[in-house]
């Protein structure tokens, strides 16, 4: 907590940072950025990382490093196809305030995928303490010496410079973490096979199309706000976001991402009784502590608030605690995802993740006009509730029809 603490605090300073220095609409533009690091990778992944990483859990290092260089291939060609398309793009009206920015994004966007990935693996792994290291090795790398010397030099308060230093810092600390697995025998593996890629394709397709649809569902609000109110109310949200997804992100690292690996392996060994407990108690300690640590955050912003000198932030200060409640709601949503992907119940993930994207855009769609920005936690916890329940019934109905399969 102490280390996802320290990045947390960095991640929220530099929303903090901008909103105050920059504007709401620069912040508005970076949060659009931010989904797009999240959303674009599972695009990219092709649902492969999930697929592979659930097989993966207590593999030898041999078959890792054979699934993983396959993978980087397909990540690398992916990404150098992608920059044929670029320039397309700058030609659009909603890229143009990027302009020459777009390749840095793709490089952010690159980086932040492969980091993920890295993430993932050493959670894997059990080398949680690992990944929360090299999480906020990945956040403070950049954050410091940008806001340090953007305090220092104005000229340096731009969106340009940030997406600068962000794509630096990413770099930076992805070859660091790939340090980690450089005594793995990635030489000594089994040569690259083209028929791995259309038998794992295959086999991740449920998985890939649930990825993507589930990330987009969770970011479509903001990109949302910027096309029916306008991006500075896309800035506000992103500033409150910030906060919630700080208080998601700390729960997430050190208690969910700890126990998730064992509940993972316990389901796999076909103990589903004490796979099921521990997820319940997992979700129990991840909720407590989500409404403790957000009354918490949202009691200092208060006093932080006014620091911003933005009118508009302070007038939308009952917005923060709605976006606590629904990203708690979401939380006890996601968390219950765990069982589905563990039990390779995968249609119904797919089928799951790509309601919530339909429910998320509908509802925001239709209550923005009535509550205006108030209408985003509103539709995303009505959303997310729904889906808890379609979960529970969903296992059961499984269960029913399968009581000793997958």
């Amino acid at each position: 907590m102490l280390l996802r603490g320290g990045t947390i605090v960095l991640k929220f300073g530099l929303s903090f940072y901008v909103a105050r220095f920059i504007g709401l609409s620069e912040l508005g533009v970076y949060g659009l950025v931010v989904g797009a690091t999240l959303v674009l990778p599972n695009f990219y992944r092709a649902g492969l990382t999930s697929s592979i990483a659930r097989s993966l859990l207590d593999a030898e290092p041999a078959r890792m490093t054979h699934d993983l260089r396959h993978y980087l291939i397909w990540t690398l060609g992916c990404y150098g196809l992608s920059l044929g398309v670029l320039p397309l793009l700058q030609g659009i009206g909603a890229f143009k305030t990027l302009q020459v920015n777009l390749y840095v994004v793709w490089l952010i966007v690159l980086a932040e995928h492969l980091a993920a990935d890295m993430t993932l693996l050493l959670n894997n792994l059990y080398q949680t303490r690992a990944a929360n290291v090299y999480g906020l090795v990945q956040t403070a790398i950049w954050v410091v010496p940008f806001v340090t010397l953007g305090l220092v030099f104005p000229a340096l308060r731009t969106l340009s410079a940030l997406l600068g230093f962000w794509a630096a810092g990413a770099l930076l600390a992805v070859l660091g973490c790939a340090m980690l697995f450089r005594h793995w025998p990635w030489r000594d593996a089994a040569p690259i096979r083209q028929g791995w890629f259309s038998t794992n394709l295959r086999a991740a397709g449920y998985l890939y199309f649930s990825d993507l649809t589930g990330t987009a569902g969770q970011f479509v609000d903001r990109y949302l706000i910027a096309a029916l109110i306008d991006v500075e109310h896309a800035g506000i949200y992103t500033l409150f976001f910030q906060l919630a997804n700080a208080v998601y992100t700390l729960v997430s690292s050190s208690i969910v991402n700890i126990h998730r690996p064992r509940v993972l392996s316990a389901f796999q060994k076909g103990a589903v009784l004490t796979a099921v407990a521990g997820l319940h108690a997992l979700q129990r300690e991840a909720i407590a502590s989500m409404l403790g640590l957000s009354f918490l955050t949202g009691a200092l912003f208060h006093f932080a608030a006014p620091l911003l000198k933005r009118p508009l932030v302070l007038a939308f200060l009952p917005l923060m605690w709605c976006t606590f409640a629904a990203t708690i709601v979401k939380a006890w949503c996601l968390t219950s995802f765990i069982e589905l992907y563990a039990r390779h119940f995968d249609r119904e993930l797919f089928r799951l993740n790509l309601l919530v994207l339909v429910l998320v855009t509908l509802g925001c769609v239709a209550v923005i006009p009535l509550l205006g920005i108030y209408g985003i936690p509103v539709a995303t916890s009505l959303t997310y509730l729904c889906i808890l329940l379609l979960v529970r019934k969903s296992v059961r109905f499984k269960d029913l029809a399968t009581p000793h399969g997958r």
